[in-house]
């Protein structure tokens, strides 16, 4: 299958991503995890460098934005939700969110496993052994 498809197309989940306390997704309905976790993915090494990064939904108007301020990371939505923590905090949840979303989809679907999304999402989340 495409990456595209993999993407866009399928496995469309409720999606609850957990930071400081707060629920970001949470409610929504269902949305293209796979293309959230490469957001996800590509936000820690930005963040940790202290760049912003914006997390967006595809074809939706709902984004994350996570804006390093020295240690601390603000985060916000949409929906006006927000929060603050540490920048490694912000890192920790979202690789953990990577982490359980890679084995959620490759317990359910084998053929995932070795994918190069999967792998890119990896590498960029520097995830990689």
């Amino acid at each position: 299958m495409s990456e595209q498809m993999l993407r866009f197309g399928s496995f469309n989940y409720g999606l609850k991503f957990e930071v400081a306390g707060k629920e970001f997704l949470s409610g929504r309905g269902k949305d293209p995890i796979l293309d959230f976790m490469l957001h996800i993915a590509y936000s820690v090494p930005r963040v940790r460098a202290g760049e912003s990064a914006t997390l967006e939904i595809f074809s939706t108007t709902y984004w994350i934005k996570i804006v390093p301020k020295g240690s601390l990371a603000l985060i916000t939505d949409s929906y006006g939700i927000t929060a603050q923590c540490a920048v490694a905090e912000y890192c920790s949840a979202a690789l953990d969110f990577l982490r359980a979303a890679i084995e959620y989809l490759t317990s359910r679907h084998p053929s995932l496993e070795g994918h190069a999304l999967l792998e890119r999402i990896r590498s960029a989340a520097g995830l990689l052994p």
